[in-house]
């Protein structure tokens, strides 16, 4: 299908007016992903503990960046941290999931995803995607496939998940095609002056703003090991304002 002006249009008219959303930092090491992504399943507040835990025992610097910094050219290789896991050196900050951690990034070493880079490279590959999303179930079924590739794609990675593409079809009146809406999207979050991911957080948040996610790097850790790095927000009621 061609993307058609008016398309765009009535997307960016029905978004305007929502309320900012999506991410400002994140982690900026994909092994603290991995250790999110696993440990978050039972209790996010230990998850984000356990990361920074991690980071401060293995000398990690930056660990919590700007998302549009990534990639970083200090990031730590994940198959490094895979050899912390296997050898115990990892410490006791996975808290009993240590077998599930390794596993997970197994899997993404094995499809060569050692670093937010890659990932950030491999996102746009929607079959790929689903083939690993498969593997990753497989090492841990706890983990949320959708949440992980929010959490690591980069600031261009639009997931259709139901919510979005639920919005999109009332909106537009018609349910269309994945890949068409792939192509649409983009086009609206220039319009808005904002990222794909930042457009499809905040439709996702207005489509069941019960189930908002909270960026595991958003959480308040400034009593965690003395550090002062509190909790960096989106702020609401802002809304958006088009380009030109």
């Amino acid at each position: 299908m061609v993307v058609r002006a008016i398309e765009v249009d009535k997307l960016a008219a029905a978004a305007g007016n929502l309320p900012v959303g999506g991410r400002q930092r994140r982690w900026g090491h994909l092994s603290l992903h991995v250790i999110d992504a696993c440990l978050s399943a039972t209790d996010p507040q230990l998850a984000a503990q356990a990361c920074w835990g991690y980071a401060y025992s293995a000398g990690l610097r930056r660990v919590q960046v700007a998302a549009e910094l990534i990639p970083l050219a200090d990031e730590q290789d994940l198959r490094s941290f895979w050899r912390h896991c296997v050898t115990g050196r990892s410490g006791p900050h996975l808290h009993g999931q240590r077998g599930a951690v390794t596993r997970v990034a197994q899997v993404l070493i094995d499809h060569r995803l050692t670093d937010l880079g890659s990932v950030g490279s491999t996102c746009g590959d929607h079959d790929l995607l689903e083939r690993i999303s498969v593997e990753l179930l497989d090492a841990f079924p706890l983990l949320n496939p959708q949440r992980w590739w929010r959490s690591v794609g980069d600031d261009c990675y639009i997931e259709l998940d139901p919510p979005v593409r639920g919005w999109c079809t009332k909106v537009l009146g018609y349910p269309a095609p994945p890949q068409h809406l792939r192509d649409l999207l983009p086009g609206v979050a220039w319009t808005l002056g904002v990222t794909p991911w930042q457009l499809t957080a905040t439709i996702r948040s207005a489509a069941q703003p019960a189930h908002e996610d909270v960026a595991p790097a958003e959480i308040d850790l400034a009593t965690h090991l003395d550090r002062t790095e509190s909790r960096t927000g989106t702020p609401t009621g802002v809304s958006w304002r088009r380009r030109g």
